[in-house]
Order: C-alpha cells, then sequence, then structure tokens
C-alpha cells in the first residue's frame, strides 16, 4: 500500500495507483488527520470496502472519504472531534456510522448521497448540522436529533425516501427551506412549540404526509401554508402533499393546553351514496355537525359518524384518528363544524372538520376564519 503522510496527516492514499487494489485498508498508527481527498474516489480507491483508522486520529477533514463508492464500513475512533463537510459524501455503501462525543458540529453534506445508510448514531454534544448533510440518503428510515441543535439547517433530509420517523426536539427554534422535501415515506410530524421560524419547502412533495401536528400560535397565523390550500397546490405541484389530511393543534391558550385538538380533519366516506353528497352540498363553512360514536359498527369500534344538525349522514373520521377523537370527547365536551368543502363538480365530494373545545371553538374558530379569509403577509412557506 502507499500513504503519502506529511506531519501525521494523511495527505493521500494510492494504494490502487502503485500497489494493486485492495478490499481492506489500514492507516498507520501515527495519523492523527485525515486530509481532504486523502481517499476520494480517483486516487485508486475505489475497490476499496473497509477502512481501519487508527485509535489516536483526531480530524477528518472535507472530501477525506468522498466518493468511496464501496466503502462499506468504517469505525470512526472515540478520539476524533472534527468532521469536515462532504466527509462521507457519495460513500453509497456505506451502511451504518456512529459519531464519536466529542465532535460537536457535522459539516455541510458530511453524508449526503449514501445511499445505503440506514443507521446514524449523533452523540448528544452535537449542536450543529450542516446543511444537506443527509440528502440522498435513500435507506436511512430513522434518526434521533440530539437535544442541542437548534436549527434544522436547508435540504437536512431532502430525499430521504425511506425516512419514517423523526423527533424534532425541544432545543430546535428554526427550521430552514426544504428540509423534508421529497421524503415520500414520512406519515405524520410534530413541530415543537419552540420553533418561531419556518422556511419555505420544508415538506415540498411530501407525498404520503398525512398528519402535522402544529402549536397553536403557528396554527392560527399559517393557516393559508399548513391547511387546506393544500388541495389548491395541487394545481401548481401535482407531487406536493396531495395525502395531508389531519392537522392537530397544541397548546390553545385556553384550559386543558396539553391537549391536542384537530383544526383541520377530511372525513372519509362521503361519497357512499348521494344522500351524503346532497347534504354535503347543503352544508356552509362554519356550520355545527354532530360526532355520533359507533361502538357496535361491525367494521370499527371506533367509528364515529358525522351528520348535519338535522340528522343526515354526512362521513366517517377516518381509522388515523378516530381512537384519539374517542378519547377526547370523553375528557371534555368538543364540538365539531364544518371547516371547509373540497373538491369539485355540481356537488362537493369533500369536507373538512375541526373539532375543538366547546368552551373555546366560537372564539378559535372566528380567528382562523379571519385568517382563511384574510391571509396574513407572510414570507415563508413550509409546503
Amino acid at each position: 500500500m502507499s500513504f503519502i503522510i506529511k506531519r501525521n496527516v494523511l495527505v493521500r492514499y494510492k494504494g490502487g495507483l502503485f500497489t494493486g487494489y485492495h478490499t481492506k485498508v489500514t492507516v498507520p498508527n501515527s495519523v492523527t488527520e485525515i486530509g481532504g481527498h486523502a481517499f476520494s474516489d480517483g486516487n485508486g480507491n475505489s475497490t476499496t470496502e473497509v477502512i481501519n483508522l487508527p485509535m489516536k486520529l483526531q480530524k477528518i477533514q472535507s472530501l477525506a472519504f468522498s466518493n468511496c463508492y464501496l466503502l462499506e464500513k468504517l469505525t470512526i475512533p472515540e478520539s476524533v472531534y472534527e468532521i469536515g463537510g462532504w466527509a462521507f459524501g457519495g460513500c453509497k455503501s456505506l451502511k451504518t456510522i456512529t459519531i464519536p462525543k466529542l465532535v460537536t458540529k457535522l459539516g455541510w453534506r458530511t453524508f449526503e448521497s449514501c445511499e445505503s445508510l440506514k443507521e446514524v448514531i449523533l452523540p448528544n454534544s452535537i449542536t450543529e448540522i450542516g446543511r444537506l448533510s443527509f440528502r440522498g440518503c435513500y435507506s436511512l428510515e430513522n434518526i434521533t436529533i440530539p437535544g442541542m441543535v437548534k436549527i434544522l439547517t436547508e435540504g437536512l433530509f431532502a430525499d430521504c425516501r425511506s425516512l419514517k420517523t423523526i423527533i424534532i426536539p425541544n432545543s430546535i427554534n428554526e427550521i430552514e427551506k426544504g428540509v423534508f422535501e421529497d421524503c415520500n415515506s414520512l406519515e405524520s410530524i410534530t413541530i415543537p412549540n419552540t420553533v418561531n421560524k419556518f422556511s419555505f419547502g420544508v415538506f415540498n412533495n411530501c407525498k404520503n404526509l398525512k398528519i402535522i401536528t402544529i402549536p397553536y400560535i403557528h396554527a392560527s397565523k399559517l393557516y393559508q401554508l399548513v391547511g387546506d390550500l393544500v388541495f389548491v397546490r395541487e394545481i401548481k405541484h401535482p407531487k406536493g402533499c396531495e395525502a395531508l389530511s389531519t392537522i392537530f393543534v397544541t397548546n390553545f391558550p385556553e384550559k386543558n393546553k396539553d391537549i391536542k385538538y384537530i383544526h383541520s380533519h377530511k372525513l372519509v366516506g362521503v361519497n357512499a351514496d348521494i344522500n351524503r353528497q346532497v347534504a354535503i352540498d347543503a352544508l356552509s363553512i362554519g356550520e355545527k355537525l354532530l360526532l355520533v360514536p359507533e361502538p357496535n359498527n361491525e367494521y370499527d369500534s371506533n367509528a364515529i359518524l358525522v351528520k348535519d344538525t338535522k340528522g343526515n349522514q354526512i362521513g366517517y373520521i377516518s381509522r388515523e384518528i378516530n381512537v384519539y377523537v374517542n378519547m377526547l370527547m370523553k375528557l371534555e365536551e368538543v364540538e365539531a363544524k364544518v371547516f371547509d368543502k373540497i373538491g369539485g363538480g355540481k356537488l362537493i365530494n369533500g369536507i373538512k372538520v375541526s373539532i375543538l373545545p366547546k368552551s373555546s371553538s366560537k372564539k378559535t374558530y372566528r380567528d382562523e376564519m379571519y385568517y382563511y379569509n384574510n391571509p396574513p403577509n407572510i414570507d415563508y412557506d413550509i409546503f
């Protein structure tokens, strides 16, 4: 093997060029720093699958292992405290990685396009994750964001096609543009009360995103951005968030702040028969609705039928949240209203409802309908 080492810095590994190709490489113990492009593809390491790093290693510079396409296994020593941008970008075969506890910052695009990366363990010491760090990590299913990180940077998890669950910690106060763009497997997400700034395109093209939980302070201001206008956006963005059906609102200013209320939910079963379509057509936005639990329903004991005040059937609360709505109804008296009518044609073929505490629903509903009819002047967009 051939290593070019200067002052304990591995400048280049050129094993393939001088001594033939190697699938396993062991870096000399004298090395304390891996230089930029040291193993970058084009230096003869296109067959390297395993790299053993020295125990006294301290730094990994930007682009150090970029485009090592066949690299599957690499253990970063606990002595490492600095990892530069795109250090592992393009390592398409890398499956798992653990970041040492001394590292406090990940550079930009650190793991971008690591298509096989399924597991990343980040220490609590991390305070900053560079933009686009996990973009294109197709196999990443879940990840825990350390509790000291304050900003979800631009495009951080964009195109993570397998990402199903992610918990945003209460330390986060800003979400930059495109953080979850094209995360096609993401079905639900909760935005903590600590977030005070959104940028645009956060959930752009999240095709299967169904449920968003968002604090009241944002829901009342950002209804145009996270509510029913997503259906209008289908015209401009046919590959957008078509599946979004429910917005949970937390932290109401009234009593029971810890309870989640339903800000906007699309009913199911509205096309079961023409009578329901006629009843929906006659409804007005803001009109009161009745929630009728059906514990003896042969298909679902948690079923909740929705009727108008005349007793006409409208549709059902979806299975996704009917268990929760049943629990909510037992905790206190709630009130359901028509939030919006959606669809088209001679008869409206869809409807959304809000379910709020009865003691505050009138005030809250007026507030939200004000924003619906008079959107505020804002310059950000989370879709």
